[in-house]
Parts: C-alpha cells; structure tokens; sequence
C-alpha cells in the first residue's frame, strides 16, 4: 500500500473515530461523566461526619444514602446523612445493601426501608443493593424475585424503585427487571445498555468529604419525575405526589376526590354502575363524581311531581278561564234585565203620568200590566246581580287557585331542575 492512499485510509478511520465517539456522547449512558448530567455521591456510615454544604457546593446534586438492613439494622449515620444532605439542598435518595437470599427476607429489608425513611424527605429513587458474596449462589430468576418482590414494595410505598449492580452482575448474575438500573462500572464511559444512574468511580473525592467516596452520573430526570407536590403526567399516565411520594387509593384534593390504581395513575374518563345502581363517574380530568341510586330516584319523583303539577296548572287555568266566561255572562245578562227593568219603569211612568191626566179603563190596565212587569223584571234583575256576585267569587277563588297551581308548577321546576342537574354524567 503507498503512503499517500495510506495517509487516506487512516485520515477517513480518524473521523469515524471522532464521529462515533461523538455520537456516544449524546446517547444516555455512553457520555463521558462531563458530559453526562447531574453528578452526585452515595454515602453510609464509612464515610463519617460529612459537611454537607461543602458536598453541595463542590459540584453535588444528589445523593444517595445508605439506610441499612435486617441483617445489621440502620446505617449509623443514617438519620443525621438525611437530614444535612436535604438541608444542603440535595435530592436525596437512599439504598439498602441487602443480604436477603428470598423474596421474605427483600420484603423485610424493603419494610424496614419505609419505615426508616419515613420521617425523611425522600426525594430521588430508593435502590436494592445486589453484590454480596450469598447472591452469587443464587440464580438469575431468585434475583430477580428478590429485587421485584423489595421494589414493589418501595413502589406501593409511594417511592421510585431502583436496582444497583455491577455491569458484569446485570449483565452475567441477574434476570430481567423492570426498574431503573443504576449501574457501577469504574471507567471513563459506561457501555451498559439502559441505566438511569451510573456509578462511574469508587475512589473518587469531593468537598465535604473526608477520603475517597463513590461518584454518580445521572441520566435520567428525577427531579422532573418526582415532584415534590402535585400532579405528574408521565408517558401518557397522571400520578399525583405528597412530599415526593406517589399516592394511591382515594385521594382528597382541592376539595375534589380523585382515585389512583396500584400503579399509581390517575382514573380518568371511566363510569361505572354497581349492582345498587350507584353510578361513579370518574371525569376526563379524574375527579370522582358518585350519582346515587337515591338521586336517581329523587329525579325521577321531581319529574313526576313537575308533570302532576303542570296538569294541575293547566286545569287550573282551564277552570279559571272557564269562570271568567261565566262571570261575563253573568254580567251581560244582568245588564240586559237592568236595561228592560229600566224602559218598562220609564214606560210604566209614562203611563200613570198619562193616567192620572185622563183616566180610563183601558190606560189602568196597561199600568197595571206594565207594573207587574217591572215587578218581575226587577225580581230578575236581583237574581241576575246575585248570579254575577256569585260568578265573581267563583272567577276570584278559581284565578286565586290557578295562581297556587303555578306558583306551585315554579316551585316542581326549581326542584326538577336541581334534581336532574345533580344526575347529570359529566365530562
């Protein structure tokens, strides 16, 4: 091969070099620690009195804090670690060095866990420590159920669950494990596939420290995943957090009730009936809305009662109207037998006038009759007035009792607007 196409060949590896170490730059988990994320430390009892605010401000973001475990109790310093690393304004999360060999004995360990870090802020992931000498006996599936059975608990107490383990333990000792991998592989970069945390030196130094304490690169987001109050959507789910814990179960917020499943997220968009009829109606936005079989029912008697009470409007108003047309005929007869009264007295006036200026026989009895006429109209007109005093009051109690039927119709409207409303399934 000559030198010039030499020169070429090894001018072209050059750049592939450059370009794939460039590209593992940018993939989660094969960054260099500089150009990784957050940079933390994990410490326990080894490490003594640390000085939390020189950890802090040497460049710390986290750390990661030993709680101990059944075998040898609470890590000494656990507490007083806890407490200085939150006041520093750390995320502080915490690990168990387990020797559980059984899925028992990484249920205690988790139990006991939660119960030590209870009084804490907990603020990152909460991680199963895998590398004593008695798992190495164990195979890949006891591991594994060792792992899962402690990070489900960690889990449904409210906290992220983490694994830590070597590379060559994840990759040779363990079984599949769906929680996130904190790694230990001591070199520049780390080639393992998927963690979330790296533990990257064992030997490594910061301010607060005294000697050698283990350091951690991030490449997850935690601090956006575990908020310290409120709601979380992640990859399509809604979580909702008390002090950086996940809730579970029927929540109180804001005055409104939510539900959350195992899992943590939110149910939404979902309405059920139970065998009593009560339907729950969990909205688009989760709060819990409970429509009883009793307001159902309630509904249904206001609707009745508003149709009862409309009918009896409605006839009401017919009787009423039907007064009123009677009190109109009443009226006009009484003005028709006033008017004939009035002429036949105008008319027996004429006649005494006339008889009294020239009597006859024929002019008496003419008076006579026209006399006896007014008697009897006059008689009549007394009966008519009483009729229309009569159709009157009839008017006056049917309009009085049409106005109760409607005020009494408003009142059924108000009560099956009310009771209709509060069945109504909401978005």
């Amino acid at each position: 091969m000559n030198r010039k196409l030499r020169n070429h060949m090894m001018k072209r590896l050059m750049a592939a070099l450059l370009a794939a170490a460039l590209l593992l730059l940018t993939v989660p988990g094969f960054g260099t620690r500089a150009e990784a994320a957050q940079k933390g430390i994990d410490v326990s009892q080894w490490q003594g009195a640390i000085n939390w605010q020189a950890v802090k401000a040497g460049g710390a973001d986290f750390a990661m804090i030993r709680i101990g475990n059944c075998k040898y109790g609470l890590d000494t310093r656990f507490a007083e670690n806890m407490i200085g690393a939150s006041a520093a304004g750390l995320r502080v999360g915490c690990y168990v060095y387990t020797y559980a060999t059984n899925v028992q004995e990484a249920i205690a360990d988790a139990t006991l866990a939660v119960q030590a870090m209870a009084p804490f802020q907990v603020s990152f992931p909460v991680a199963i420590d895998m590398e004593d000498s008695v798992h190495k006996t164990l195979n890949p599936l006891q591991q594994a159920e060792i792992v899962n059975a402690f990070c489900s608990v960690i889990y449904q107490a409210g906290y992220s669950p983490m694994v830590y383990a070597s590379r060559n333990w994840f990759l040779e000792r363990m079984g599949p494990v769906p929680w996130d991998h904190w790694v230990a592989m001591y070199n520049t970069h780390c080639d393992y596939p998927g963690f979330t945390m790296w533990q990257s030196s064992c030997s490594g130094t910061i301010p607060g420290v005294a000697g050698k304490v283990d350091i951690n690169y991030l490449f997850k987001d935690y601090a956006s995943l575990i908020p310290a109050n409120g709601f979380s959507n992640q990859a399509g789910m809604t979580f909702y957090f008390v002090n950086y814990r996940k809730q579970f179960g029927l929540q109180n917020i804001g005055g409104l009730q939510f539900l959350f499943q195992p899992n943590g997220d939110m149910v939404r968009n979902v309405t059920t009936t139970d065998e009593a009829g009560n339907i729950t109606r969990y909205c688009k936005d989760g709060h819990i809305v409970v429509i009883t079989a009793q307001m159902q029912q309630a509904a249904a008697n206001a609707a009745a009662q508003l149709n009862a009470a409309q009918v009896a409007q409605a006839a009401a108003e017919a009787a009423a109207a039907q007064a009123g047309l009677q009190t109109g005929a009443a009226q006009t007869l009484t003005q028709q037998i006033a008017g004939a009264a009035a002429e036949m007295a105008a008319a027996a006036q004429t006649l005494t006038a006339q008889f009294n200026a020239a009597p006859t026989q024929e002019l008496l009895a003419q008076l006579t009759l026209t006399q006896q006429q007014c008697e009897v109209l006059n008689a009549q007109l007394v009966q008519a007035q009483q009729a229309e005093v009569a159709a009157v009051q009839n008017q006056a109690a049917l309009e009085q009792a049409m106005l109760q039927a409607q005020t009494q119709t408003a009142l059924a409207e108000q009560v099956n607007a009310a009771a209709q409303a509060a069945i109504v399934i909401p978005d």
